[in-house]
């Protein structure tokens, strides 16, 4: 076993976004693999990440996951992420409306699963196209409202009507900051050729 293969209660907390505490609790339960070198306690990857998986996967198709392979993201990380109430990102959880599972009783996400569902929900958007959704912001029609001076009514009748791009996460709806500055650009553009004929 090489030197880093082993994790620290701090790495794992980290890693888990988890409080220290937790993790030191888990392992003196035996809720986590651990085990002690000294008065110290240390996780091995390989198992950890077998742990894990039990965790990611249904009991019916599990598979191995390395750990460290994917950072991992709190409900409120989820929330901010995606411009949503906690709650929201809660109750989908709990309704696999979004991909989740838990550790003890804590909800996590993976951020690469997570981007991977949201360019699902993009690809399923017509007219927007999908690009890295991590160097995306979304923003919420309050924001793209208060950014171009609309009425909240008209960015949803624009977003409905197909007229700005936007995407739904359920039934809210979302836009893409990079995506919308195109969007405006394209229609600046189109603004100046209109004008020099």
């Amino acid at each position: 076993m090489s030197q880093d293969t082993l994790m620290t209660v701090k790495q794992i907390a980290e890693h888990l976004q988890l409080k220290e505490s937790t993790v030191y609790s888990w392992a003196q339960d035996n809720k986590i693999p651990a085990f002690k070198i000294g008065r110290t306690w240390r996780f091995d990857r390989a198992r950890l990440g077998k742990w894990l998986s039990q965790h990611l996967q249904d009991d019916t198709e599990r598979e191995e996951a390395e750990l460290g392979d994917e950072q991992l993201m709190t409900v409120k990380q989820v929330g901010d992420y995606l411009q949503l109430k906690e709650s929201t990102v809660y109750s989908w959880a709990q309704d696999e409306k979004i991909p989740a599972f838990k550790i003890g009783r804590t909800w996590r996400f993976g951020l690469d699963t997570l981007r991977e569902w949201l360019r699902e929900h993009l690809q399923a958007a017509e007219d927007i196209e999908v690009g890295e959704i991590e160097d995306e912001q979304l923003m919420t029609v309050k924001q793209v409202a208060d950014y171009l001076q609309l009425k909240e009514s008209t960015i949803y009748s624009w977003a409905q009507e197909g007229r700005i791009p936007a995407f739904k996460i359920g039934r809210t709806w979302r836009f893409g900051l990079g995506t919308l500055h195109s969007w405006l650009e394209q229609h600046l553009q189109d603004d100046e050729d209109f004008s020099s004929n």
